[in-house]
């Protein structure tokens, strides 16, 4: 026994010992900068269409910033033939747009970019691909709405498909307000200038991207483009989904594969990119740095579908969103009523409750613009 105790206390004395001298491993990182130019969109080759682009910087993984995008650059698609069609940057940053063009499928097309610091970056000429029309669009709900795009390709030459989306939806703000006050006064708002129902848009940012070469037909059925969750304010009233198809290469298809795997526990594209790839754009002043984008051309297919409120189940209306729509009453100017001096500039007037009593209201409860909306309704809708 006093053996047994003996072997206890040394094993005891032993593990504090290893206790006592463990330390904290605290890795160093390398801070490396990487400021890497990312390029994204498809040239489009649809007649009478638009090309898209989108420019940003890659991020370390330490950044705090959630997108870093190119401002100022040149942006240009130049065909093998000699024409040059220069993009526009847009307000939302880092976007750069064409007119309306009608490019020729039997050229050849390449991006041409110079950044506002003077560097210059190039992709390879590429040939416009031929893309199968798509097929339909549809929806299902679990709970959440999940929705799907299906098409298929007679020749069987699309095989590899890229796909981005607008979303549009219509939203109101919970009080309706009759009254607006310009330069301090007070004035009712004419019917045509209500600001109670408003839409607003969003742009995909997620890589959607989907193969048939497994298959022995080009066939995609089902494939899930995004879910809207329960209860989310997008089905309150009325939402559209445009969706744009594209045929690409394998050779791109791979690479943005790769890239979307990358990226999976980081969120975008526009995220940090765990590894380095090799697309089909150089800097041409420094042809070692890396590029993320692949360059592509396309004809474009899209089709639109609606969803309105009263086609998914359970879907609770919250008008009022996250924030309270309390009111308060307040005294009017007795010399004029119609005077505002209220020194809360995050409220206007909502209702008089009689001459010499005025309701008043947050602004984000009585204008919808307030949430990033306009008040001009779509053409299509």
């Amino acid at each position: 026994m006093p053996n047994k105790r003996k072997v206890s206390y040394c094993l005891v004395l032993l593990l504090g010992l290893v206790v006592h001298c463990r330390k904290p491993f605290q890795p160093k990182l390398r801070q490396l900068n990487n400021n890497y130019l990312v390029v994204g969109g498809i040239i489009n080759t649809s007649p009478r269409s638009i090309t898209t682009l989108y420019l940003s910087r890659t991020l370390n993984l330490t950044d705090s910033n959630t997108n870093v995008p190119e401002l100022g650059a040149g942006v240009q698609i130049e065909g093998r033939s000699g024409v040059i069609y220069s993009l526009s940057a847009q307000s939302t940053a880092g976007t750069y747009v064409s007119d309306s063009l009608t490019l020729d499928n039997n050229d050849q097309y390449r991006v041409d970019i110079i950044t506002s610091d003077g560097d210059s970056f190039q992709s390879d000429f590429v040939s416009p691909r031929q893309t199968a029309p798509i097929d339909s669009l549809n929806w299902s709900q679990n709970e959440d709405v999940t929705i799907y795009v299906n098409t298929h390709d007679p020749t069987d030459s699309s095989r590899y498909y890229w796909w981005e989306y607008a979303e549009t939806w219509e939203y109101r703000a919970p009080l309706m307000a009759p009254y607006a006050v310009s330069n301090g006064l007070i004035y009712g708002r004419a019917l045509d200038s209500q600001v109670n129902v408003c839409y607003i848009n969003h742009l995909s940012t997620d890589l959607l991207l989907g193969t048939s070469g497994s298959l022995g037909r080009d066939v995609i059925s089902m494939q899930p483009l995004l879910t809207i969750p329960n209860r989310d304010g997008r089905i309150y009233y009325r939402y559209s989904l445009l969706v744009s198809q594209y045929a690409m290469t394998q050779a791109a298809y791979q690479y943005w594969q790769t890239i979307k795997t990358n990226s999976q526990q980081l969120g975008t594209l526009f995220d940090p990119q765990p590894s380095q790839l090799t697309g089909n754009i150089r800097s041409l002043k420094n042809p070692g740095e890396p590029v993320v984008g692949y360059a592509s051309a396309a004809r474009q297919q899209q089709m639109r579908m609606f969803i309105t409120h009263d086609q998914v189940a359970d879907w609770t209306f919250n008008p009022a969103g996250d924030f309270a729509c309390s009111i308060l009453t307040i005294s009017t100017d007795p010399g004029n009523f119609l005077i505002w001096n209220y020194n809360d500039t995050s409220y206007s007037p909502y209702y008089y409750s009689s001459m010499v009593s005025l309701v008043i209201a947050k602004n984000i409860c009585l204008d919808c613009r307030v949430q990033g909306g306009t008040t001009t309704k779509p053409p299509f809708w």
